[in-house]
């Protein structure tokens, strides 16, 4: 894939790569050069193409593998091919004590010993409009403030109407940023792009507050990456972080 760029400043060599693990999925892996902001991902064989100069920082990044940075130095431009193992991440879970209906763990069995109830809820009671999604507050709100001529012309007058339109399209907005920094994990906006966890949020809000963040919401994750690459940048220092 080639590297997309937020700057018009090229770096010098191109280094091509691998993820070198054959038990895991590496294909989808994000690369980002927080030196020049170029960034890319890795193909169904984990193989990776990016530029590089001298002491940029390369950052790893996917939901399998545990957050890696790589610093380029000249041993690393003189090959010019870089392979990479990187960790997995493990999900340790707290243990399960199987007691109740006297279960063996064998699943073929105990599914058949084990009574299953049926829940009681709408769906299962056959109520009407059970599956239809009920309208959150605000819009309930609209709705009610626009039920019939005479409210609607007298909350139109008031205001009123107005105010819960703008509510309605913040909490439309909260949504979209909130989505765009669930599209990356913590670690990412901690190690990578050294914003402590705390300020993520402040972060997200100052990203928004920029005209282009509009456009660049629609984007895949790769230009979002290297968006919010280059605006950790101006964050950091607005707000004295090293």
């Amino acid at each position: 894939m080639i590297p997309v760029y937020l700057n018009a400043q090229l770096p010098r060599t191109e280094i091509h790569g691998k993820i070198v693990d054959n038990a895991v999925e590496t294909e989808g892996i994000y690369i980002l050069n927080k030196t020049s902001n170029a960034a890319t991902i890795t193909n169904r064989q984990g193989e990776f193409n990016i530029p590089i100069k001298l002491n940029d920082t390369l950052v790893f990044s996917a939901l399998q593998f545990e957050i890696k940075f790589v610093h380029i130095n000249k041993t690393i431009i003189d090959s010019g091919h870089l392979e990479i193992a990187l960790t997995e991440k493990v999900n340790v879970l707290e243990p399960v004590f199987v007691t109740p209906y006297n279960l063996s763990g064998d699943l073929s069995k105990d599914i058949q010993n084990t009574p299953v109830k049926t829940p009681i809820n709408a769906v299962s009671l056959g109520l009407p409009n059970a599956t239809v999604k009920r309208p959150e507050y605000s819009q309930r709100m609209l709705m009610s403030a626009s039920a019939g001529p005479l409210s609607l012309l007298i909350n139109t007058l008031n205001g009123k109407i107005k105010k819960i339109k703008k509510l309605i399209r913040l909490q439309k907005e909260e949504k979209k940023i909130q989505a765009t920094k669930d599209r990356f994990e913590i670690e990412l906006f901690v190690e990578g792009l050294k914003i402590p966890e705390d300020y993520i949020d402040r972060f997200m809000y100052f990203c928004a507050a920029d005209p282009s963040f509009k456009d660049f919401q629609d984007q895949n994750t790769l230009s979002i990456l290297e968006y919010i690459n280059a605006k950790s940048i101006d964050f950091r220092k607005l707000n004295g972080l090293k």
